[in-house]
C-alpha cells in the first residue's frame, strides 16, 4: 500500500504532467478541411472551418469559426463565427458573429454581431445586438440594446471626441512650430 503522501505526489505529477502543451505550432489543412484544436496553442491556423476549444491561437485564417474558452489575437473568417467564454484581439468576419461570455477589442462584422454578456471596444457592423454587455464605440446601421447595455460612444460622440482631438493636435503643432521657429530666429541673430 502507498501512503497518502506518495499518492499525493503522484497525482501532482501525473497532473503537471498533463497540463504541460506542446510549443507553439503552425497549422494548416486543406481547404475542404475542418480544424479542431483542444488544449494546445498555435502561431496560425488556416482551414476551411475551426473548432478551437481551450488552446490559444495567434492567427486564424478560416471560412466559420467557433472558439470555446480560448483567446485569439487574429481571427479573420469569411462566414460567421462564435466565441464562447473566449476573447480575441481583432476579430473580422464577412458574416455574422455572436459572443457570449467574452469580449474583443475591435469587432468588425460584415452580417449581424450579437453580444450577450459580452464586451467589446469598438463595433463595426450591419446590425448590432447588446444583451447585457458593454460597447466602447458603435458603428452600426441599427442597433439594439436590451437591458444592463451599455455603450459609451456612437459615432456622433466619437466624431466630436475626433474633433476636439484633431483640434489639440493642430493646437500643440502651431505652438511648437512657433516655439522652434523663434528659437531657430534667436540662434541666427547670434
Amino acid at each position: 500500500m502507498a501512503s497518502d503522501e506518495q499518492r499525493q505526489t503522484e497525482a501532482g505529477q501525473q497532473t503537471e504532467d498533463e497540463t504541460r502543451s506542446a510549443p507553439p505550432a503552425t497549422g494548416r489543412s486543406n481547404a475542404g478541411d475542418r480544424a479542431s484544436l483542444d488544449k494546445t496553442a498555435v502561431v496560425k491556423l488556416q482551414a476551411a472551418q475551426a473548432d478551437v476549444r481551450m488552446s490559444a491561437v495567434g492567427l486564424l485564417s478560416t471560412e466559420s469559426a467557433q472558439l470555446k474558452m480560448s483567446p485569439a489575437a487574429l481571427t479573420y473568417a469569411r462566414g460567421p463565427v462564435e466565441l464562447k467564454l473566449s476573447s480575441a484581439n481583432m476579430l473580422v468576419t464577412g458574416g455574422d458573429v455572436n459572443v457570449q461570455y467574452g469580449g474583443a477589442q475591435l469587432l468588425a462584422a460584415g452580417g449581424d454581431a450579437r453580444l450577450a454578456t459580452a464586451a467589446a471596444g469598438a463595433v463595426i457592423a450591419r446590425e448590432v445586438h447588446v444583451e447585457r454587455g458593454l460597447v466602447g464605440m458603435l458603428v452600426a446601421r441599427d442597433a439594439e440594446l436590451a437591458d444592463g447595455a451599455r455603450v459609451i460612444l456612437r459615432p456622433s460622440g466619437a466624431a466630436a471626441l475626433g474633433a476636439g482631438f484633431a483640434g489639440g493636435l493642430l493646437l500643440a503643432v502651431a505652438f511648437l512650430w512657433r516655439l522652434l521657429a523663434g528659437g531657430l530666429k534667436r540662434s541666427d541673430d547670434d
